[in-house]
C-alpha cells in the first residue's frame, strides 16, 4: 500500500447555506479533516454556449489522498450543480504535525 499524501481540493456553490451543509457533511462523515469557504467570488464562464456571471462560495478542501474517490462520490449525490467543479492535488509539502492530525480526523 502506498503511503498517504495529504491533498485539497477545490468546489463551488451558488449559496452560503449550501457551502455550510456540503462541509459539514464531509467533516462529519470524516471524508475531509477541514473546510474553508471564502467569501463570495465572482465567476465568469461559458455554459451552455454562453457567457454567464454569477456570485459562487468557493469550498477549499483539506483531506487524504486515499479519500478523494469517496468525496467525488458524495459530491455527485449531494452537489446542488449537475455539473460541479471537483478539482484536487496532491500535496508534496505539509507540516508533520498538520498531516498527523489530517490523519487521525479522518480515520
Amino acid at each position: 500500500m502506498n503511503d498517504p499524501y495529504a491533498a485539497v481540493g477545490w468546489t463551488t456553490v451558488d449559496t452560503e447555506e449550501k457551502a455550510k451543509q456540503l462541509c459539514r457533511s464531509l467533516v462529519e462523515q470524516k471524508l475531509v479533516a477541514c473546510a474553508q469557504i471564502s467569501a463570495p467570488i465572482f465567476s465568469i464562464y461559458s455554459w451552455e454556449s454562453e457567457v454567464h456571471e454569477d456570485e459562487e462560495f468557493r469550498i477549499t478542501l483539506k483531506f487524504l489522498d486515499s479519500k478523494a474517490e469517496a468525496i467525488e462520490t458524495f459530491l455527485k449525490s449531494n452537489h446542488p450543480y449537475d455539473t460541479f467543479q471537483w478539482l484536487w492535488a496532491r500535496v508534496e509539502e505539509i507540516n508533520g504535525d498538520y498531516f498527523k492530525w489530517m490523519e487521525g480526523t479522518t480515520s
